[in-house]
């Protein structure tokens, strides 16, 4: 048998009187028979019903006693921790298949590692992946590299030093935020900028000798993400010398080390990062610094938004400065991802060229029905989306394009997961790349291009994802805030593109790595590719 040492709360209503009692289990005789259950017992007991305690007492902690007795029960993880320091990091990040398959063969789908000079449970199958994404603010909090964390950090997002410091009230109340800029209204909005900034770039690339893909697709992501909801108002000399200081800033946040020292990458990305704020900031002064004393802006966006947001006590939440930190930080993930993606479905379709035939026939269908207008009603649950979802699916599983594809969470309670005991402070790493390479349903061919496994009647390729435990967005309440608009990008990227472009990549068999200044694997000559414009274009 088996002592709880805990503490319980419990709630006992006698007339319209109540009465809170904080009990120590230990040594109390009214509860003394339900310490004495093994906590198997203890387990099933609470969740049958609520205790049947002397006095109607019930205990509205049930739910944490349940975890804390499930985890008192299991086992720890087994594994291996690999080099002092830096453990097994090497392995994980030049081959994360081929490690993960390794080591759930020897330990099972949750084992322990060391990742980044910190020991960490790894967990690599799909339904405990997405356990823990929903369990946010209950069993685990967000947690990011330490090295994103010092140069993105901001108002807007909790730092891991922060993260039990009102951080479910804040987090909560940034998402409701910025749910409206991307809502399916806005997102919809959006769609006629985004088509006729590609329609004009596109234009260019096919009077150029050649592109440099990588460069061509960060600009386009950048600027919808900065014109159409970030509402800064650059100048071209500002947005050339951003453009040098992503990379920069970028290479930073990658640092696994975080040495601040000036030759480093993190200390020139801390550099970068002052610098980036600096311009930001001026940007901000020049577009609504007059009207800072009654912050009357006549536009809504997400700076004016911030601006705007005000205390309990009616006073300005944010300054100036506050609100160019967390424009670092949103401008950076804003682009940053998506335009990665950009890359890996041009790689995939050229790769592919039946694709490539069967999205320029449905898009001559599309535009015969409903003109060359791009909606988003018109792509959904069409081969088209459906090639965005098998792109995203494939770019972190495919040889030449995979990246780690981590998320992590620290554990804010001891609690039990698929059979094994996590501990309150464990860093938890989530092997997302690993899960979906594994989904049962797609392992005869789950290396392969096939946008047709997407398609069901009736459905959205991107809820059809969701459906089987497949997304490169997370999961539960941090899931990526801008998921929505990162789909709409890619759809009509891709949609354009196909209408009114043939290409042709010069160095097909340019070697991907983790290149300067991205945080996805590039191709090292940058993609240069020649565009030529179809005959047939749509437009």
């Amino acid at each position: 048998m088996q002592m709880l040492k805990c503490k319980a709360t419990y709630t006992s209503t006698v007339g319209a009187r109540t009465e809170t009692l904080s009990r120590r289990v230990r040594g109390n005789v009214s509860v003394l028979a339900v310490c004495r259950n093994s906590t198997k017992e203890l387990k099933t007991h609470y969740r049958a019903s609520p205790c049947s305690l002397p006095g109607g007492f019930t205990p509205p902690n049930r739910d944490s006693c349940v975890a804390r007795a499930a985890a008192a029960e299991a086992q720890s993880p087994q594994g291996q921790t690999g080099l002092p320091f830096i453990g097994e990091t090497l392995d994980i990040l030049n081959d994360p298949i081929g490690y993960f398959d390794q080591r759930t063969k020897q330990y099972g789908k949750v084992f322990r590692t060391r990742f980044a000079g910190e020991d960490c449970v790894a967990v690599a199958d799909t339904k405990l992946i997405q356990e823990l994404l929903n369990s946010e603010h209950k069993t685990v909090i967000f947690e990011i590299n330490p090295s994103i964390d010092k140069l993105a950090e901001s108002p807007m997002f909790a730092s891991n030093e922060r993260r039990e410091r009102n951080v479910q009230k804040e987090h909560k109340l940034d998402r409701a935020f910025l749910k409206d800029f991307f809502s399916p209204a806005a997102i919809a909005s959006y769609y006629p900028y985004m088509q006729s900034s590609l329609r004009k770039r596109m234009a260019s690339w096919a009077e150029q000798p050649e592109v440099l893909v990588v460069e061509a697709t960060k600009a386009f992501a950048f600027d919808v993400m900065n014109t159409q909801l970030a509402g800064i108002r650059f100048t071209e000399e500002q947005l050339r010398e951003m453009d040098v200081l992503w990379k920069d800033f970028t290479n930073g946040a990658m640092d696994l080390l975080g040495i601040d020292l000036p030759w480093t990458d993190f200390g020139k990305g801390v550099r970068a990062a002052e610098r980036l704020e600096e311009i930001i900031l001026a940007a901000l002064r020049e577009s609504y610094g007059d009207k800072m004393d009654t912050r009357d802006f006549g536009e809504r966006n997400i700076a004016t938004g911030f601006l705007m947001q005000k205390n309990e006590d009616g006073s300005w939440k944010h300054s100036l400065e506050n609100v160019a930190s967390i424009m670092k930080a949103l401008l950076f993930a804003g682009h940053e991802t998506t335009a990665g993606a950009m890359l890996a479905m041009m790689h995939f379709i050229t790769r592919n060229p039946e694709v490539l035939t069967a999205l320029r026939e449905e898009q001559a269908e599309l535009v015969e029905r409903h003109g060359t207008e791009i909606t988003p009603e018109i792509l959904e649950g069409t081969y088209t989306e459906a090639t965005t979802v098998e792109v995203m699916r494939l770019q972190n599983i495919d040889k030449t394009t995979r990246s780690p594809g981590l998320l992590f969470r620290r554990a804010i309670s001891d609690f039990e997961l698929g059979g094994y005991s996590i501990k309150k402070g464990t860093k938890i790493m989530l092997a997302q790349v690993y899960s979906t390479y594994s989904v049962e349903k797609f392992l005869p061919t789950v290396e392969q291009f096939q946008p047709e496994r997407w398609l069901v009647p009736g459905k959205s390729a991107v809820a059809t994802s969701k459906s089987v435990g497949v997304s490169a967005f997370g999961g539960g309440p941090r899931v990526c805030a801008g998921e929505a608009l990162a789909w709409a990008e890619l759809k009509v990227f891709l949609s354009m593109l196909v209408r009114n472009l043939d290409w042709e990549i010069l160095n097909p068999d340019a070697e991907w790595r983790k290149s300067q200044g991205s945080i996805n694997r590039t191709p090292v000559d940058g993609m240069a590719t020649r565009f030529v414009k179809r005959a047939e274009a749509i437009n």
